[in-house]
Order: structure tokens, then C-alpha cells, then sequence
């Protein structure tokens, strides 16, 4: 049953594809048939091509129509290129012209050394008048057989190779006809694409902890220390088995505040996981699939093509590279994050060019030949605590050792993180991802007690709690100047209605203004800002007080209280007894 419907779904392309033009290349129906002249010509396109710019195409004639004179039924024949071989006409006149055979024609076109003479066909309009006009390529064409060359568009998509033809019908009719591009199968073959869209996507897929920016997105969190786990899913181009380009290379870089394990990179397709070896080589049991190079952190992944590909030639799907990384110590807080980039570079046009080998100078197919690349961005974030520390009375205590705990359950869970607050009493942890925290003191600093209470603090992106120090002046004003509090009195505005203003009202009431009282306070207010600049940052919205010890605490029980009472009175009588034998000798 599915050999049938793979049979119908070729034998539907074909028709889609080739329409009734190709039989007709057949010499004894054609010169039979055909009433055409030399003038015939007909329009031939390409719909469904992408991107901006729009790709290139180049058209090569490969066979052309032989006539007897000008005038009407003067069509005889089709005439092949030289180097287009009789197998190939053959495929071509029965209509089983494959993916394949066209690229051995393509190929033979770009080595000087076997190619066919066929005319080129381009956009200047000399030989054939070409367009391309809203995603559509368009050509007037005489008879004959043409392989259009595509690359070069702006959104990465891949073209194999595309057989365009001109010819007389069996009734004798003159026709060209319209191939589109995104259809699924092409010729003789029912899975090599004629178009393919290559796909690069990243996610983070386990160790972390989802929040909100402030513009709704999701986003990924994790606290230094944490092992999250990376998945990049790979959509290559679907190639005919002779391309002369088959690159696939993926290369990924991770920024200072991640470190990766080259230990976890696994390859997963048709159902297998590969891990590399000790010379980086992934084996599909004795197969080469691919080879990977670790520098830091960054590796450069180089795939054997045909080995992730079925039997039809059409890549596995899901591909995807799966990897580790921890978050250190390096990690950036908030804005701009912990970015972590991967490139697939592919063969955009499988006809020019060679499939890349990395070279010591040369690591990546950047700038190669036929070869471009897409590329996905995946940013992890961390966030922060921070908090004071006084005293009683408000001074700054540095040499307080803070414990960051997570929460469970409304109560303190595990520990995260050590801080010690600095010389201004403050201490810092960037460990953290979103979610709910707890802060307690583990040692104080010397000569103050213990505080044991657990403070909550809650992490996250939009909003941040700040504590701001104010300072607030409050001035009085007089217009009497003998009540000015400096003198000479000094004027420093006006009065107008018990009002003062800086400049000179219009008013001829306005009397000049003197400072008569001014009184400055201090203090501190918590406010919650939304959408702040230091995103991902938090501070305690209190101090952490400490008690300064006022004497030393007394150890041990009554026991000792008895020991230390008689060794002072044994000392006391020991003195006594000491200056009465000294006055008794001086007598």
C-alpha cells in the first residue's frame, strides 16, 4: 500500500511538473504532430520564489527545436546539447527526468572539463527576455528544454535545480507552463524537494525557571550554580544525491557567565543519541556521522550530510544537537544576560562550491562558496538580592555573614549563597534566579549578637524594590527683616499674599523675601518601580538590625560560680596570712 501511494504521489508530480510537454520530445510524435514555425515562442515561470532581495536565476538551454524554413509545420525535431548523454534524452522524452539527472546536467555545466554546450539563459535580456515580479520568475521562451539555477535569496531558501520546457503538445499545440517552487516533490523522484526552507531553533529545555519581561515575553532564569540543558533543532535543505555542496557545519558560542560541558553534546535523529569519542567523531555504529572540536566555550559540530539523510535522501527530522552548560560565577545580572548564539551554515545553492572540511585557519564555512548560514539567540538570566546591615542606631556593621535560602513552602528551604555585607554595611548575591528567597544571618560581626530571623524577598523581572536615602530641606520664609535668620538680612525672592516666589511677581504688593527658619531631616523610603533599569534586582526594603553585646555572657553552671568563689577566698587569705608573718619578722 505505500509503495502504491509513493508510486501515484510520483506519478502526480510528474504531471504537475512536466504537464503533457515532455513526451512530446519523442522525434516520431512530434514531426508527425506539430504545426509549429521557428516563430513560436511561449512564456515559461517559476512561481513561489522568496525573499528579499529576490534569489537569482539563470537559465540554461539544454535542447532546442529544429525546424525546415519559417513557416508553419516547419517543426522537426528537438536537438540535445553536445554532453547530454542518450540515457538522459531517453529520461527526458519518456518524462522520467529525475532530481538527480538534472544535477549531473548542472554539474556538467560547471566543470570545464565535461560540459555540455548549452546556452546560458540570464537576466539581461540579450538572449531570452526574463522577470521576476512579486515571487514570480518569468521567461519568453522558443522550444526546447531549460535547467534553471536559483540562489542567492534574501530569506536563505534552498532551490535545486528546476526543469523548465517548451514544446508542441500532441495535438500539435505550442505550450509553456508554470512550475511552483514550494511543491513538495520534482521529476522522477518522490522526495527531493525543488524548494526547502532551512530552520536553526534554541531552547532552553530543563534547569531553569520561567518569568515575564516587562513587554509579556517569557523569559529563561537560573542561579550560578545551576545546570541547564540546551536544544538545537536542525532543519537542513533537502539535497539530490550528487550535489556538489552538501555542507552542514553548526558551530555555537556561550558567553563568560556559562560554562559548557563538552561531556553532555549529543546527536539525536531516526530514533539513535550519539555521543563523540575521544578523537570528537560521532559513530553511527562504524559511520561517520559527524566530527566536533571544543575550544572553550565554543564547539564547531561538521556533519557527514548523506549520514543523517533516509533512504530518499531527505534528512531525518527531528535533528537535533542537545548539550549542558552551568551558570558561574561570571554571570551578568539582568540586562543584556547570558547569551548563548548558534550558526547552522548550509550549502544555499547545492550547484557551486564544495561541501566545507574545517581546516586549522579555517574553522567555519563563513564566506564559502554557495554557502550561508541561519542562526538562533537564546539569553539566560540571573537576578540578585541585596540588603543593608545596622546596628541599633543605624550604623553601618560590615562582617555580617548572610545565608541566601530558597523557599519551601513558606519556609526557609535550601541555601544558595554566602555573602558577607562590605564596609557600608551592604552585601550583594547574584545567585539567583526568579522566585521567592529567604535571607538570614549565619555569623554576626564581632561583638553583636546573632539574628536569627529570616527575612522574605521576592525576585523577579518587571518589578525591583528600592530603598532610596533622602535628604529633605525645609525653609521658612518672612518679609519682616529683622527676623531674617543671617544678617545683614539678604533678600532671596518675594512674598506676594504670604506666597514665596523666586522671581518678581507683577504685582506692586510683592515685598521682598528673607530666610527665617531652615530645617533639614534625613530618612529613607521603599518604593517598588516598575519596569527599572536594574531588571532582575532586588533590595530588602529593611535594614537587618543588630544588638551590640554590653558584656560578656557567663558560662557554665552553679558549679563554677563555687569554684571561682573559693579561689578568691583562698587568694585572700593567702594574702593575709602573708603580711602578718612580714609585720611578726619586723619585730
Amino acid at each position: 500500500m505505500k509503495k502504491m501511494k509513493k508510486a501515484l504521489a510520483v506519478i502526480l508530480s510528474l504531471a504537475m511538473v512536466l504537464g503533457m510537454s515532455l513526451t512530446a520530445f519523442a522525434d516520431d510524435h512530434v514531426s508527425n504532430n506539430a504545426n509549429g514555425s521557428s516563430n513560436d515562442s511561449v512564456e515559461v515561470s517559476i512561481s513561489g520564489l522568496t525573499g528579499d532581495p529576490a534569489p537569482q536565476v539563470t537559465l540554461y538551454r539544454i535542447a532546442k527545436g529544429k525546424y525546415q524554413g519559417t513557416g508553419a509545420n516547419s517543426f522537426v525535431k528537438y536537438e540535445w546539447a553536445t554532453g547530454i548523454t542518450p540515457d538522459t534524452i531517453k529520461k527526458a522524452e519518456d518524462g522520467q527526468l529525475s532530481a538527480s539527472d538534472v544535477m549531473n546536467i548542472v554539474n556538467g555545466i560547471k566543470n570545464i572539463n565535461n560540459a555540455p554546450q548549452v546556452t546560458p539563459i540570464t537576466d539581461n535580456g540579450i538572449v531570452i527576455p526574463s522577470k521576476i515580479e512579486n515571487g514570480t520568475y518569468s521567461a519568453t521562451v522558443k522550444a526546447g528544454a531549460y535547467i534553471a539555477v536559483i540562489s542567492g535569496g534574501g530569506d536563505g531558501a534552498v532551490y535545486n535545480p528546476i526543469l523548465l520546457t517548451a514544446s508542441y503538445d500532441k495535438n500539435g499545440k505550442f505550450v509553456g507552463g508554470n512550475i511552483l517552487a514550494s511543491k513538495d516533490t520534482m521529476y522522477g523522484s518522490g522526495a527531493i524537494a525543488k524548494k526547502t526552507e532551512p530552520v536553526v531553533d534554541k531552547d532552553l529545555v530543563d534547569g531553569t525557571t520561567k518569568d515575564e519581561n516587562s513587554e509579556g515575553e517569557e523569559i529563561d532564569t537560573a542561579s550560578v550554580g545551576d545546570v541547564v540543558d540546551y536544544k538545537v533543532s536542525l532543519t537542513p535543505p533537502a539535497y539530490p544525491s550528487n550535489a556538489v555542496n552538501k555542507t552542514l557545519f553548526v558551530t555555537d558560542t556561550m558567553t563568560e557567565g556559562l560554562t559548557y560541558d563538552s561531556s553532555s553534546l549529543t546527536i539525536k535523529f531516526n530514533g539513535k543519541e550519539l555521543k563523540a569519542n575521544e578523537e570528537g567523531v560521532f559513530l553511527d555504529e562504524t559511520t561517520e556521522v559527524a566530527k566536533v572540536v571544543t575550544e572553550g566555550n565554543t564547539f564547531y559540530l561538521n556533519f557527514d550530510y548523506d549520514t543523517i539523510c533516509d533512504e530518499d535522501g531527505v534528512p531525518y527530522n527531528p535533528l537535533t544537537v542537545e548539550y549542558s552548560a552551568r551558570v558561574n560565577e561570571n554571570a551578568v545580572v539582568g540586562i543584556p544576560g547570558n547569551k548563548n548564539h548558534v550558526y547552522m551554515y548550509y550549502a544555499n545553492n547545492p550547484t557551486t562550491g564544495t561541501t566545507f572540511k574545517p581546516t586549522d585557519d579555517k574553522k567555519t564555512p563563513e564566506g564559502a562558496e554557495g554557502v550561508t548560514y541561519k542562526d538562533k539567540e537564546e539569553i539566560l538570566y540571573t537576578y540578585q538580592i541585596s540588603f543593608k546591615k545596622n546596628d541599633e542606631q543605624g550604623k553601618a556593621l560590615p562582617g555580617a555573614i548572610f545565608g541566601i535560602y530558597k523557599d519551601n513552602e513558606g519556609k526557609v528551604g535550601d541555601l544558595v549563597d554566602i555573602v558577607e555585607t562590605n564596609d557600608a554595611g551592604y552585601a550583594v548575591s547574584t545567585s539567583i534566579a526568579k522566585g521567592t528567597y529567604w535571607v538570614r544571618e549565619i555569623k554576626a560581626p564581632e561583638g553583636y549578637s546573632l539574628n536569627d530571623k529570616a527575612y522574605k524577598v521576592e525576585a523577579n523581572w518587571v518589578e525591583a524594590t528600592k530603598t532610596i536615602f533622602r535628604k529633605k530641606t525645609t525653609v521658612k520664609y518672612t518679609d519682616n527683616p529683622d527676623e531674617a535668620a543671617t544678617q545683614p538680612a539678604v533678600s532671596v525672592g518675594w512674598i506676594l499674599d504670604g506666597t514665596f516666589y523666586k522671581n518678581q511677581p507683577s504685582s506692586d504688593k510683592a515685598v521682598p523675601a528673607y530666610v527665617k527658619e531652615m530645617t533639614t531631616t534625613e530618612g529613607t523610603t521603599t518604593e517598588t518601580v516598575v519596569n527599572p533599569e536594574i531588571n532582575g534586582t532586588v533590595e530588602l526594603g529593611e535594614a537587618i538590625p543588630n544588638t551590640k553585646l554590653s558584656s560578656l555572657p557567663s558560662t557554665g553552671g552553679i558549679g563554677t560560680t563555687i569554684f571561682t568563689i573559693g579561689g578568691c577566698a583562698i587568694m585572700i587569705i593567702a594574702a593575709a596570712l602573708f603580711f602578718a608573718s612580714r609585720r611578726r619578722a619586723v619585730k
